[in-house]
């Protein structure tokens, strides 16, 4: 998504939502290889004096030479078992220039994280969408799914419709609006929807336990169907359980 699209407060609300016990997709939080990271991020959003109150996160830095930031959380599912899940913490920038030249030498970490990532989550920022840069956002936004379509595959793609608490995704006129849905339609056709906001802290966790139930469960593989290629009775033996 773009830059201040909403993506490392996402990460960062998730964070604090599991380290004060509510799950995500029925897995409780087990610990994490990036203590330090997530409370690097978390220290923006708490308490310290009564001269520094609570914010967001600051912009992630871009650089040609620097790799995706990878945070870690350790979910401990309901049958004992621990998952790990490794999310990026990228800048809006690189998949701005990935969107625009596929090549860009400042897109390296665009690309990496489109190559790598099981589940990939297109970021639109709803202050944004209904301000007065509309039409450079909803541009933005259009070249990124038309750019993304090409590389997905089968892997499960959301649009996570962020900042509702400015502007809820029904307010934003039907030309931005549709003209998103339209090229998410067209060129990610099996993608979902998801809406989130500050002002509602679960609708992260519901957000992300979506993504995460989609993209930790398989799907159930096809039977194989050997063909009959000989009529002859002697010849068209296919095992034991024929």
């Amino acid at each position: 998504g773009d830059h201040d699209a909403g993506k490392t407060t996402f990460l960062l609300g998730n964070y604090l939502n599991c380290i004060r016990g509510l799950s995500l997709a029925n897995a409780e939080f087990a610990g994490s290889w990036t203590l330090g990271a997530w409370e690097s991020l978390a220290a923006w959003s708490r308490f310290d004096t009564a001269l520094i109150k609570p914010g967001f996160p600051p912009h992630t830095p871009r650089g040609i030479s620097r790799c995706p930031g990878l945070l870690h959380l350790a979910m401990r599912k309901t049958d004992g078992r621990l998952c790990d899940l490794l999310f990026t913490d990228a800048p809006g920038e690189w998949f701005q220039s990935w969107a625009i030249n596929e090549d860009s030498t400042e897109a390296e970490g665009a690309r990496w994280t489109v190559e790598y990532a099981d589940v990939i989550l297109v970021f639109a920022d709803c202050e944004r969408l209904n301000g007065p840069w509309r039409g450079d956002a909803r541009r933005g936004i259009r070249q990124l799914i038309e750019r993304l379509g090409k590389h997905v595959n089968n892997r499960p793609v959301a649009l996570v419709w962020a900042k509702s608490d400015k502007a809820l995704p029904e307010m934003l006129s039907e030309g931005i609006r549709g003209s998103i849905l339209r090229a998410l339609a067209e060129h990610i056709p099996n993608a979902f929807e998801l809406t989130i906001s500050v002002s509602d802290p679960s609708s992260l966790t519901a957000a992300m336990s979506e993504v995460l139930v989609r993209s930790w469960v398989p799907k159930y593989a096809k039977l194989i169907a050997e063909p009959v290629i000989f009529n002859q009775p002697y010849l068209a033996y296919r095992g034991a359980n024929d």
